[in-house]
Parts: structure tokens; C-alpha cells; sequence
């Protein structure tokens, strides 16, 4: 009976109910009606609503695609500024110890390399004291960072050690020079990153370009002469033999293969003491991209684009008042940057 019943409702809500055109039951969320049952006895009347069998809605009313749209990149934050005098201090002090170790090692390389290898790596171990104690405070957001840096403080302890293989280290007067200039440049760079993580980055990111120009001179200069020199033992054990895994942790800006497109890990090859050379100048440009992101970016992998050394990125100051001050006469709205 029920079942009869359920029919004939539903027939009645096609054809109209109650006097109602289609039309206007087509507006309707349901239809309403009551079944009758016998439940012990007694009749019982419920209520029914029956689901709209027309819609008022038309095909021009339907989005063309339902589909949410793709989600879009996030938008590249600008360089974070450098203040043009503190990139002219940090400029400063770098080349006039640069050019000190060079003038006094002008015709000793190796020895002239492992000076620069020990100073170079110094920054990285201030930088893990720092945030160690930071940690121990109570920060942990330096954590990806540390690994990174001690990564890099390996590597740069590698090639400190290829460079005593082949004798950097013989003298006890260039080894007392590397480690008094390291000595007193750990507690300025502590000092420094204390004040500003961003100054104290742009110190190493100076440091490690002048290390990847040194040695690309280096290979450029004696690449006849290498290609005949063995492999170091240290050199073929870090490179080719030891898990690679705090060799890709300090390669923070992947870069693709020239042939496949894909991303691609470094995996060096030694033939020679050249290869060795090769490496170690590559190493030094990986520091640099990290470095560089840190500066600009406070972040070692960066935005996608590629990697470009910091400069004077405007001053502090923001251009309304660089006009400002232009248009009454002050020097700063004429300021050009020495080093571009």
C-alpha cells in the first residue's frame, strides 16, 4: 500500500500538485506531502518531501569551466638592500687581505692556497656558534641552516687538506700566518653576525668569489701542467669514494643538465690533479650561489632565475627622499655605486 502510495505522489509532483503548473513546482526546493501508515493499530500521518523534479536553472547559468584555476607561482620578493657603506667596509677590508696573502705568496701557490683555504673557512664555524647558542636559547629555526653550514665547513676542511698534500703547509711561518689571521677573523665575524646575519654573509660571499676567480686563474694558467700531476689520495677519497650526502647538502641552488634539462647532482670524475682544481673552484661558486641568497634573500636556495652577486641595491633611504634631497640640492640623490 505504502509503495502504491509513494508512486502516486510522485506522479502527481510531475504533472502538478495541488492546482500547481510544472513551472512553478520547478521553483520549489521539494514537494510536501504525507503518507499514511498503520503502526500498531493506529494511523500515523508523516510527512514527505519529495525532491524538485525541474529546475528553474538554465545550461547558460553553468560556468563554462568548474574547474579552479591553477594555482599561480608566488611573486619573487625584491634584494633586500645593502646599505652602500657597509658593502664598501666589507669590500674594503676583504681585497686588502686579499691582496696582502697574494703579494706576499705571489710565486707560492699552494702555501698562498692554504692560507686563503684556512681563513676562508672560518666564517662558517662562527656562524654554527652563533646559532648554537641561539639554539640553546631557545631558537630552533636555524636548524636547516647549521647543516648547511657545517656541510660547507667540511668541504672547505677538504680542500684545506688537499692543499697540505701537496705541501701548502711546510713552512711553520705560513702555518703561524693562517692560523693568526683565522683566529682573530672568527671572533670578528661572530661579532658581525651578531649585529647583522646580512653583513656577516656578504664578508664569506666577497671571500669565496675571489677563491672561485684564484683558482680559475690557477687552472687557467697551469692546465697543461696538471693534466700530468696524479690525484691526490684525500682528493680521490672526498670526492669519489666518501657518502656523498654533506657534499650535496652544501649544493643548496640546484642547477639543470645541459643534456637532459633535469636537475643533476655533482658527481666530480678525477683524471688528473687538474680535475682536483676543477672541483675546488666549483665548490667555491656553490658557497657563493648560498651566499649570495642569504644576502639578498635571507634564504640559501632563493628565488628561481639564477644567482647574481649583491651590490649597492639602493640605500636605506627610499627614493621619495632620495628625490627629495636631489631636488634641494644634497649630494646622497647623486650617489652613484663605485663598483658597478
Amino acid at each position: 500500500m505504502n509503495k502504491v502510495l509513494l508512486l502516486f505522489l510522485l506522479i502527481v509532483s510531475a504533472e502538478g500538485f495541488g492546482g500547481m503548473p510544472r513551472a512553478a513546482l520547478g521553483s520549489k526546493v521539494g514537494v510536501s506531502g504525507q503518507v499514511v501508515r498503520k503502526v500498531g493499530g493506529k494511523v500515523v500521518l508523516r510527512n514527505l518531501i519529495l525532491p524538485t523534479l525541474y529546475s528553474t536553472m538554465q545550461p547558460g547559468d553553468l560556468p563554462s569551466d568548474p574547474s579552479p584555476p591553477p594555482p599561480s607561482d608566488p611573486p619573487v620578493p625584491p634584494p633586500k638592500k645593502m646599505d652602500d657603506r657597509l658593502y664598501t667596509l666589507n669590500k674594503t677590508i676583504i681585497d686588502t687581505v686579499y691582496d696582502i696573502i697574494c703579494f706576499v705568496y705571489k710565486d707560492k701557490d699552494y702555501p698562498r692556497f692554504f692560507v686563503l683555504e684556512t681563513v676562508a673557512r672560518v666564517p662558517y664555524f662562527a656562524y654554527l656558534s652563533v646559532l648554537h647558542l641561539r639554539e640553546t636559547f631557545g631558537d630552533r629555526s636555524g636548524g636547516e641552516r647549521m647543516r648547511t653550514h657545517y656541510a660547507e665547513a667540511d668541504n672547505e676542511l677538504h680542500h684545506l687538506l688537499i692543499m697540505e698534500s701537496l705541501g701548502g703547509n711546510d713552512s711553520i711561518i705560513d702555518r703561524t700566518i693562517a692560523q693568526s689571521m683565522a683566529f682573530g677573523y672568527y671572533w670578528y665575524v661572530i661579532l658581525v653576525y651578531f649585529v647583522s646575519e646580512q653583513a656577516a654573509y656578504h664578508l664569506s660571499e666577497l671571500i669565496e668569489d675571489h677563491a672561485f676567480n684564484t683558482y680559475d686563474g690557477f687552472l687557467k694558467k697551469n692546465e697543461a701542467k696538471l693534466k700530468t700531476l696524479p690525484v691526490p689520495d684525500i682528493a680521490r677519497k672526498y670526492y669519489e669514494e666518501d657518502n656523498p650526502f654533506l657534499f650535496d647538502l652544501f649544493c643548496t641552488v640546484p642547477e639543470t643538465d645541459e643534456e637532459t634539462g633535469q636537475f643533476s647532482k655533482r658527481r666530480p670524475k678525477l683524471n688528473s690533479l687538474y680535475d682536483v682544481f676543477v672541483n675546488v673552484r666549483n665548490d667555491e661558486r656553490e658557497h657563493w650561489k648560498t651566499l649570495c641568497n642569504l644576502v639578498q634573500y635571507e634564504d640559501m636556495k632563493g628565488p628561481p632565475g639564477g644567482v647574481v652577486g649583491s651590490k649597492v641595491i639602493g640605500t636605506q633611504l627610499d627614493e621619495d627622499l632620495r628625490e627629495k634631497r636631489k631636488l634641494e640640492g644634497g649630494g646622497l640623490g647623486d650617489f652613484k655605486n663605485p663598483f658597478e
